[in-house]
């Protein structure tokens, strides 16, 4: 047990972080040591890792500084393509060029508020999950719409589904070209974006209910699986799932929760579970736990992690009422 708790303590061994205000609304990365944010402000800028401090910078060159509302960001694996949107209005698709970014095309989702865009791994589409009613956002109520963005010559822009559950998170399965969604009904679902029901809104292809009174969030693991995480009767829970089937294939002991947010390594071999201001580890396989530790600084909440380009780096994002932090942290092997 001793080789299993020193690589989740190696993590934290030389973290690098700062904080930011206001608040982070989106991050990617864009290299190794160089992530995309955006702010509630609408600012976009980037932050660079140099001789173990992070550096704050002007975007790339040809994006936008400045967006109506909170700056929301997205990127293909490679960085070849970004999509910006903010939470006011507009939202955008830019190319990389030798000296900086295009633009390739200007998308309109209905005048909704965005809450979120991804693309799928080819990067040929982008799903945005928006709040189609704020009475229904304000109430508690099934108030997201999820719209799937096509990128050609014309980028093309079509509202797939409506009336579903606030959204935690999106991806897409490279299986059958579904848009895989989870939210705060605490089920996941696969929504085709190519066939319709007869109300005109995306078909379900599957669902599978992790949680019946609460949220799930997930992650892709992989172009074929995710992990999901739920609350059981016993704890709160990963588990691997067949994105094609959601056949469950490993699960995790039982834990305390809740989780906000999870990431899994680029390789597949590690599983980062975010728990307050915690950060549990774990095998990718298995599901086996590898250990905890404190990624975030006291006070704060872990609400994003990803890893940066090229694997085995991490940025950890949390939050601390009007303020975020970002951290840093390098991943051993295991």
């Amino acid at each position: 047990m001793l080789f299993v708790f020193s690589t989740a303590s190696a993590l934290c061994a030389d973290p690098v972080g700062i904080e930011i205000s206001p608040p982070m609304a989106a991050v990617v990365s864009l290299s190794h040591d160089r992530l995309l944010l955006g702010d509630t402000d609408g600012q976009l800028f980037q932050l660079r890792l140099n001789n173990g401090e992070l550096e704050r910078l002007l975007p790339p060159a040809g994006l936008p500084r400045n967006v109506d509302g909170a700056a929301l960001c997205a990127s293909t694996t490679d960085g070849s393509r970004i999509a910006v949107a903010g939470t006011g209005g507009g939202t955008s698709v830019w190319t990389r060029q030798r000296d900086g970014y295009a633009l390739h095309a200007r998308v309109d989702i209905g005048g909704q508020r965005p809450l979120g865009l991804v693309f799928s791994t080819s990067g040929d589409r982008i799903a945005v999950w928006t709040i189609e009613s704020e009475e229904a956002y304000a109430s508690g109520r099934d108030c997201c719409s999820l719209w799937c963005v096509t990128l050609g010559k014309v980028a093309l822009a079509r509202e797939v589904a409506r009336g579903l559950s606030l959204l935690m998170d999106v991806t897409f399965s490279d299986d059958d070209g579904a848009v895989l969604v989870a939210g705060t009904d605490g089920a996941v679902r696969a929504l085709s974006i190519t066939e319709s029901d007869p109300n005109g809104s995306a078909r379900v292809l599957r669902t599978q209910s992790v949680d019946q009174d609460g949220y799930c969030v997930m992650a892709a693991a992989g172009r074929h699986e995710l992990i999901v995480a739920a609350q059981s009767e016993a704890g709160w829970m990963l588990r691997r799932l067949s994105a094609a089937t959601f056949e469950t294939l490993a699960a995790s002991p039982p834990a305390a929760g809740p989780v906000m947010c999870l990431s899994v390594s680029q390789t597949g071999d590690m599983v980062f579970a975010a728990r307050g201001r915690q950060l549990d580890v774990y095998a990718g396989d298995g599901l086996v736990p590898l250990g905890s530790v404190k990624a975030a600084p006291a006070g704060f909440t872990i609400t994003r992690v990803i890893e940066m380009s090229g694997g085995r780096r991490l940025a950890v994002c949390s939050f601390r009422e009007d303020s975020s932090h970002l951290r840093v942290v390098d991943v051993p092997e295991q």
